[in-house]
Formats: C-alpha cells, structure tokens, sequence
C-alpha cells in the first residue's frame, strides 16, 4: 500500500488490456503492437489533504495526475477511479472537476464539503482567502460521479476537432470525512491512438495498471492548516 504525501510523485506503469483482445470479438481495428507501447505511465502527486477550517468534520483532499504516453502515441480517452475500501462507511462528499474546462478556474469548498469551480477573479486575491487550487484548461471531462458514494469516477477524453490528446496533468479534488485514515483502490483504464504508417488511419490499444488497481492511503491530518497554499475555505462562494 502507498501513502501519498504532498509533492511526492508516484509513478505507475500501464500494461495492454488483456481482455482487450476478447471483446473485440475478432478483431475490429489495428491494434498497436505491444513494442510500440513503450512505457507508458501515470504520476500521481498528492498536492493537499487538509481539514476543513469550518467543520473538523470534513477533509479535502487534491491530487495532480499525469499522463505520460511514449514513442509518439498519445492518451485519447481515460477512466480514473477512486474506491474507498476502507473504513466501510466512509463516502465521498463531494468531487470536482464535473464538467469540461476551457480556462483557468479556482476551486472553492465550504463547511459541509460543497466544492465549487470559478473564475480566480471571483475569489479573489485578498489575504483572507489564501487557501486554492487552480485548474488549468483544456480538462475534457465526458462524465464524474460519486459524491455521496464510496466510487468517485472520472472520465476524459481528447477534443476530437484538436485530436492532441487529453491533457496530460489532470487536477482532481474530493471533500471526506476526516479522521481514519483513508484506504483507497485506484484504477485507470486509458486508450492510446497513434496515426497509422500512410497517415489514413489510426492504430488502438486499451492500457490498464498492471494488477488492475493499486491501494493508495489518503491521510487528512488532525488539525487544520493555518498556512495553505491550496484552498479557498469560503462559505456560500460558488454555492449552487
């Protein structure tokens, strides 16, 4: 099991899909052959894992993931799950993002664990707020669920009039109970394109992790943070 802490990344390897091979009942599009792969990876950093200062209840919690592909491929679609395997009847909150980005945005939380996305401006850069995370753009985000739920999911995919590949360094964050220690399964599933050798078409292949998921622990600390560079802790901004 791996305890994220913040700033130190986590690198995972993705292998081909095994099933891949059986659900395309025979063959319906050209594959890219295992040694064109290359090594492609995920990076996991967890950038906060804070109290809420309002409500020692609630926990938050942001983790960058980034998209490595190689050997001139590139990421066009991918599901990344969260599970948390332990304790029982620990949920998520809330989850952000929800929707696609197409700018730089802030990420505001309040005292239940409501999250909410905005402009920077609309926070605002007084000393007062000081707690944020910014999101950058392009963020193509087809679906995520989970809030209220142990499974939080996201789903993203490439701008297909661009076709230059999802985002490489996706920011995520979730509201939790705070308290135990969270532990968690993560799991990606991902597809690589790369143009075929007369540039007409394209090759395909599904990658996973290797054992298909890894336990990751997620730990919001016993007190709030005073000094945060990552949060805005504002009551009723962005509410829906």
């Amino acid at each position: 099991m791996t305890e994220l802490t913040e700033t130190t990344p986590i690198s995972f390897d993705l292998v081909p899909d095994a099933s891949e091979l059986e659900e395309m009942r025979g063959g319906r599009r050209e594959l890219i052959a295992d040694e064109d792969i290359g090594k492609s990876r995920v990076v996991v950093t967890q950038l906060a894992a804070e109290r809420v200062q309002d409500n020692d209840d609630v926990g938050v919690a942001a983790l960058d993931v980034t998209f490595h592909p190689d050997r001139g491929n590139r990421f066009i679609y991918a599901k990344i799950t969260l599970t948390i395997t332990a304790p029982e009847s620990a949920t998520f909150l809330d989850l952000q993002p929800r929707e696609t980005i197409v700018e730089s945005v802030e990420i505001a939380v309040d005292e239940t664990g409501k999250m909410s996305l905005g402009v920077p401006k609309i926070v605002g850069g007084e000393a007062s707020v000081g707690r944020k995370v910014s999101f950058s753009g392009q963020h193509r985000v087809l679906r995520a669920i989970g809030a209220g739920t142990h499974i939080a999911t996201w789903e993203f995919e490439e701008d297909p009039a661009r076709e230059e590949g999802i985002l490489h360094q996706v920011d995520l964050a979730l509201t939790v109970p705070s308290g135990d220690p969270l532990t968690c399964s993560l799991s990606v599933v991902a597809e690589l394109a790369r143009p075929g050798f007369d540039g007409r078409y394209q090759k395909f292949r599904q990658l996973i992790f290797g054992p298909r998921s890894h336990e990751l622990t997620i730990t919001i600390p016993q007190t709030a943070a005073k000094d945060s560079g990552f949060w805005s802790l504002l009551s009723g901004v962005f509410r829906d």
